[in-house]
């Protein structure tokens, strides 16, 4: 009966069993076995274990078969690439044991063949995955001191293992000198807290080579809190650091060269700032923490008044990979009257959509430098232009002023003269005069180097209204004066008078744009304590609160912007208020607008 059992147990063991003769020689074998090495018995039989054995695991194989022999062990266990008959290659783990007579001679070898093909795979798996990442793992046990390395910790460390005893001590000893007692102390803190932990750290190799690694670690400990073993991970992060440490310094030398410059630089991601240099701050006369998470087109950040397109439209264009350049206006308080005119670059940053940068520059002074400019050289050409028409209608207004004094003489000598060509004639003298006078007038209003003046306001509006008498008359306005007070102020005629028939424009636009027909314009002037007033109100059709929210907002225009620049409303509060010394406001009620221009008068 136990014969049976035994007969039983070999041939259905799900594991392979063979009997082994000294020699090698197969002499039983299981089904399980034939199975996994893809031979008969029959086949097997006229075999040995040396004709299927890999060349490469066979002088280790009889090593141990030799030891045995030679009654060094009796048994062994190894790991071997066994030759299946289809000439593949298939892992197994084989434990050997010897059987002998009553003499002690080896009759034969019982084999035990497992089947270990996955195992090894995975474990092939395991190192070429540690390989690629750099990676090894290690456990080191805390009752016997023993460590394990796995083989990608002895490539990191660059330690030929078999020269080589894993301990803990051992790998203290591989840290770089000045990072040991850190991470010495990180570890016992582990063993206290019962936490694990991660550090990074240098090693010193022998060549004098430092490399970086990151090393994790956690511990097992057992009901009363002893610590058992530790199991952790080692990664050569060199190359990553050494990428992260260029990183860091091509920041730092950008960032060096972006806060250098003098123009203002956004990062926006949708529309909201992630990141600006030091020229933020001064133009948008915010902190870099407030600044930063800010959306660029909500308030109370600053109202964007651009040229041609809105900025929410300059934005989007840049997003869809169109560098856009634009001038804009920067508004930072609910009067208004703090603003700064900004050039503004938008363009991708990198290759991503949602993120811009916006490079801003402060063009405000240069603007009104050049507005100022380009008025001073307007009235210098226009002045050169009127003295050289004057030079040459001063004469023949003079020859027909004489003439007609003449014939206007000749005809009261006569007996029977003529009362009515005498008054005509009276009138073409008058009307040559007043000719020259214009001319003259003219002229002098177009000096660019007209100094500093007191002038009376009223003489200063009938001038301005000269200027612009046939337009009115066209326009069919009716302007009505009142003045309650002589008022004598201090200022520059000509800018002054350029701003005047800047506001009349206004006017004159918003009688056309309105359809007005019964088109007045109201002229008063008086004074306060401080000023001379100068009022100016129009029939027009009056303005909504957010276009007098705007309207000396640069760049906002109520016109189509090939009628309009939007920069005549703030370049006339610039030269009353910042030339002049004065004050322009503008109010409207119901279908009027008024216009109070307030400048530091003079007794006389």
């Amino acid at each position: 009966m136990t014969k049976d059992i035994f007969e039983l147990t070999f041939e259905k063991a799900a594991i392979g069993i063979a009997h082994v003769d000294t020699n090698g020689k197969w002499l039983r074998v299981n089904t399980q076995l034939c199975r996994f090495l893809g031979y008969s018995a029959k086949e097997l039989f006229e075999l040995t274990f040396q004709d299927i054995t890999h060349q490469d695991d066979l002088a280790f194989d009889l090593k141990h078969l030799h030891q045995v022999l030679r009654g060094e062990i009796e048994s062994f266990n190894i790991e071997k690439r066994y030759i299946r008959k289809d000439g593949t290659l298939t892992w197994g783990q084989l434990s050997a044991s010897c059987v002998r007579d009553s003499e002690g001679k080896i009759n034969y070898f019982i084999s035990v063949i497992a089947d270990i093909n996955e195992q090894k795979q995975l474990e092939y798996n395991l190192k070429r995955a540690e390989h690629l990442a750099k990676l090894g793992h290690w456990t080191l046990d805390l009752q016997t001191n023993a460590l394990f390395w796995s083989d990608e910790i002895y490539t990191i460390f660059e330690i030929d293992q078999n020269q080589f005893e894993a301990t803990y001590e051992a790998f203290l000893n591989a840290i770089h000198p000045e990072d040991r007692e850190i991470v010495n102390q990180a570890y016992i803190r582990s063993l206290q807290t019962h936490e694990s932990y991660q550090i990074v750290h240098r090693l010193l190799l022998n060549n004098h080579k430092i490399k970086f690694v990151l090393e994790q670690c956690e511990t097992v400990f057992d009901g009363e809190g002893k610590a058992l073993s530790s199991t952790g991970t080692v990664q050569d992060i060199t190359r990553l650091h050494e990428t992260h440490q260029m990183l860091l310094e091509s920041e730092h030398f950008y960032r060096t060269i972006v806060s250098s410059i003098d123009d203002t630089i956004l990062i926006l991601e949708d529309n909201i700032i992630v990141d600006c240099n030091p020229a933020s701050i001064y133009l948008f006369e915010k902190s870099k923490q407030s600044l930063i998470g800010t959306n660029i087109l909500e308030q109370p950040f600053c109202l964007i008044e651009s040229t041609e397109q809105t900025f929410n439209q300059c934005l989007i264009n840049a997003y869809h990979g169109n560098v856009t350049h634009v001038q804009c206006s920067l508004l930072f308080n609910r009067d208004h009257k703090t603003n700064k005119i900004v050039e503004i670059t938008l363009a991708n940053y990198g290759n991503e959509t949602h993120k811009l940068i916006l490079i801003a520059r402060d063009i405000t002074q240069k603007l009104e430098e050049e507005k100022i400019f380009k008025i001073h050289t307007r009235q210098a050409q226009m002045g050169e232009m009127i003295s050289m028409i004057a030079h040459q209608w001063r004469q023949p207004l003079a020859i027909i002023n004489a003439l007609t004094s003449q014939l206007r003489i000749k005809e009261m000598l006569k007996e029977d003269e003529d009362p009515t060509l005498i008054a005509q004639l009276s009138k073409i003298e008058q009307q040559s005069l007043y000719l020259s006078q214009t001319i003259s007038d003219y002229r002098d209003f177009f000096r660019p180097d007209k100094p500093l003046e007191t002038i009376l306001l009223s003489d200063l509006i009938n001038h301005a209204l000269e200027l612009i008498d046939h337009t009115i008359k066209s326009k069919g306005v009716t302007v009505r004066h009142c003045v309650n007070h002589p008022v004598y102020v201090d200022t520059y005629r000509n800018e002054l008078i350029q701003v005047i028939v800047s506001l009349f424009k206004n006017s004159f636009d918003a009688f056309d744009e309105n359809a007005v027909t019964n088109r007045i314009i109201q002229i008063d002037i008086y004074r306060d304590d401080l000023y001379g007033i100068l009022s100016i109100t129009d029939n027009g059709g009056g303005m909504t609160k957010e276009i007098l929210d705007k309207i000396f907002v640069p760049y906002f225009t109520t016109k189509n912007h090939t009628e309009g620049t939007g920069l005549g409303m703030y370049m006339s509060r610039m030269i009353i208020e910042d030339h002049c010394h004065g004050k322009l406001d503008v109010s409207s009620n119901n279908n009027e607008t008024t216009i109070n221009l307030k400048l530091p008068y003079t007794n006389l």
